[in-house]
């Protein structure tokens, strides 16, 4: 899954954070230079922050306004007149932007072309599974349904050790087996070749015989993967949670009330502006409400088998209903009967209460494969439908090259009548997912820790509100990724749609996860110190980021700023928050996920993943728009290098 907000999946191509009025970056991009989704105000696109993109090929000069400015352009561009278009032509961007499939021989790849593609698309699910296993949940206990064969259709169980990579023992790698290994590496050549120049006959068939060998292993290795995926990974059930979550998103989106807004004038097309409805922080809070009091309680008789009722009620006048927990595993079973032939029964309705959030910890890996496949899905139809009669390209994804237009996506903006797919995956379902499933963390703990009646642990309570904030004051702020390279360049492929649905909401909510079973005591002092740093992070980052809005729509909203003039006719600021550094807003987006990894203590690597990778991106893209603005403004931005001297924190970097 912002200025450019982090979080859409594994730098991602959101240059123009800084046009685009507080878009954060992110972390919802997915890969190149670590991944994310380019807001400044918003998480990251999953395929943002998981990527940091090269740099791109020049807009062209025909584009209807001044071309997108990267995060440096902190003024706002001067739109070239352009004729009014009647709402109704908005809602048909059907014509395409540029003459039929021709490619120029002049195309430039970016992230290492087809091969750097493939290599993405195999590795972040990867990455996604791979973070799973190398830091396991404490506990995965099964469902009351799982060990019946009553119900077929239901959440598979699976367990795993209490296990997750130390720091100590990625020093111990680092200062001690890594070395040993290099300094065996010449003698072990040595030997080799020795024995090479002494009996090559044997050496050719020793080599021969590893060669052959390959296959076999491939096989071997290929069979236990099947049987991974087939035993443990792949769940009907939890499949067909993920797609009613987003159909469910997609409901919300269409009947909720919300102002309209125009995107930028499309490229190619006359100044053609499409509508977006406003309404993602009525679907947060919508969605929270039905997670908490929308699961239904049903009475059902004692003797029904594989329910475990509460009784309540006076004495001589008892009653079985359903907790709730238990409501949600009875629907999931009475679900399993139906698609069975069996007529599923339940008994009178008598009230409702929270989702069995409790699952989606049990299954993790059966909801992180589901939305693996989903992703898959959804990018495999995209690229099929970008080739229908009228879609309009993006730039990035009309290579000729199979894989590479899968990954970049071919359509710029495909839509089902006003529907935008790609602005609605952008928040919706993964960004308010990630909030479901940190909710569903905390309710696991709170199960586990029923029977001695402690409470929740302070790291994972405010695990959940530090992330949940960051999550509603992306979608509080929504109109701002109308101008982000997401929206108004980047075609929706398997990068955005991989980093919305699966990346953002399952490598995020790794914090969450690891805290669970993992109590970790921090003192007071601890907990003031990183919610200290939080509050700092976001301070700065809110107030940069507005500041370069307000600016953006009207500089003479805020005129205790300086600005300087640039030839290209635009505006840079030169004080304030952005004359004391010119990737302010990235220090204030790093603070808040290194204070959200610090609440999981010390002892482990893999809940610091997420600050380390998003670190590396930063320092990456920041070289990249360096570059960038340099060729775009010439002599003009070595002049604003000399006035605002710091890239990150004034006086240090």
């Amino acid at each position: 899954m912002v200025s450019t907000r982090r979080r859409r999946s594994p730098g991602s191509k959101k240059e123009n954070a800084a046009t685009a009025p507080e878009i954060r970056t992110v972390r919802r991009r997915t890969v190149a230079a670590v991944t994310s989704s380019g807001t400044d105000n918003i998480p990251l696109t999953p395929t943002s922050k998981i990527l940091g993109s090269p740099p791109r090929k020049k807009a062209p000069k025909s584009r209807s306004i001044d071309s997108p400015l990267s995060e440096e352009d902190n003024a706002p561009t001067r739109p070239k007149a352009t004729r009014k278009k009647p709402m109704s032509k908005a809602l048909s961007a059907s014509a395409p932007s540029h003459p039929p499939e021709a490619v120029a021989s002049s195309f430039k790849y970016e992230f290492g072309g087809p091969w750097g593609a493939l290599g993405i698309v195999v590795g972040l699910p990867v990455v996604v599974m791979g973070l799973y296993y190398f830091c396991p949940n404490f506990m995965s206990s099964a469902s009351p349904s799982s060990s019946s064969s009553k119900y077929p259709l239901s959440f598979r169980s699976s367990t795993s050790p209490l296990a997750c990579l130390r720091w100590t023992d990625m020093a111990h790698f680092l200062t001690s087996t890594l070395p040993a290994l290099l300094r065996a590496l010449p003698s072990t050549f040595s030997t080799f070749a020795l024995q090479a120049r002494r009996s090559p006959h044997n050496t050719a068939s020793a080599f021969m015989a590893i060669i052959q060998h390959i296959p076999g292993a491939l096989k071997a290795r290929g069979s236990a993967l099947v049987a991974l995926v087939q035993n443990e990974l792949w769940d009907p059930l939890a499949f067909a949670c993920i797609v009613a979550w987003f159909c469910f998103q997609v409901v919300l989106e269409r009947l909720l009330p919300g102002e309209v807004a125009l995107g930028v004038p499309l490229l190619g097309a006359e100044g053609l502006r499409l509508p977006y409805k406003l309404n993602g922080h009525l679907a947060f809070w919508i969605s929270l409400l039905l997670l908490v009091h929308g699961c239904p309680r049903f009475a059902v008789p004692v003797e029904d088998e594989g329910i475990l009722p509460t009784i309540v009620g006076d004495e001589g006048d008892e009653q079985f209903v359903y907790t709730a927990s238990a409501a949600g595993d009875a629907v999931l079973q009475h679900a399993g009967q139906a698609a069975n032939g069996a007529i599923p029964v339940l008994g009178e309705l008598t009230g409702f209460g929270p989702f069995p959030l409790e699952k989606l910890y049990d299954h993790f890996p059966q909801f992180a494969f589901a939305a693996v496949v989903f992703s898959f899905g959804l990018s495999l139809l995209l690229y099929l439908a970008s080739f229908r009669k009228g879609a309009r390209l993006a730039d990035g994804g009309r290579s000729g090259n199979v894989m590479y237009d899968f990954y970049m996506g071919r359509e710029l903006n495909p839509r089902l009548g006003s529907f935008d797919w790609k602005y609605f995956c952008e928040l919706r379902p993964g960004l308010i997912g990630w909030v479901a499933l940190n909710m569903g963390m905390l309710m696991k703990q709170q199960q586990l820790q029923a029977v001695t009646g402690e409470p929740p642990s302070w790291p994972l309570v405010l695990v959940n509100v530090f992330q949940g904030w960051y999550v509603l004051d992306a979608l509080l702020n929504e109109r701002a990724i109308l101008t982000t390279m997401d929206i108004t360049t980047d075609g929706f492929g398997f990068m955005l749609a991989f980093g919305d649905l699966a990346w953002v909401p399952f490598t995020y909510s790794l914090q969450a996860r690891y805290l669970v079973g993992r109590p970790v005591s921090l003192s007071t002092y601890a907990l003031a110190g990183l919610s200290a740093m939080h509050l700092v992070g976001y301070w700065i980052f809110r107030q940069a980021n507005s500041t370069k809005d307000a600016f953006r729509r009207d500089p003479t909203s805020v005129p205790h700023v300086r600005y300087m003039d640039t030839i290209r006719g635009t505006k840079l600021m030169v004080s304030g928050w952005w004359g004391w550094a010119r990737k302010i807003n990235y220090t204030g987006d790093w603070l808040m996920a290194l204070a959200w990894c610090g609440l999981c203590g010390p002892t482990h690597v893999l809940p610091y993943f997420y600050a380390i990778y998003f670190g590396i991106l930063l320092v990456h893209r920041a070289a990249r728009d360096d570059h960038l603005c340099s060729l775009k403004y010439g002599a003009d931005w070595q002049k604003y290098k000399k006035e605002v001297k710091w890239l990150f924190l004034p006086g240090i970097y």
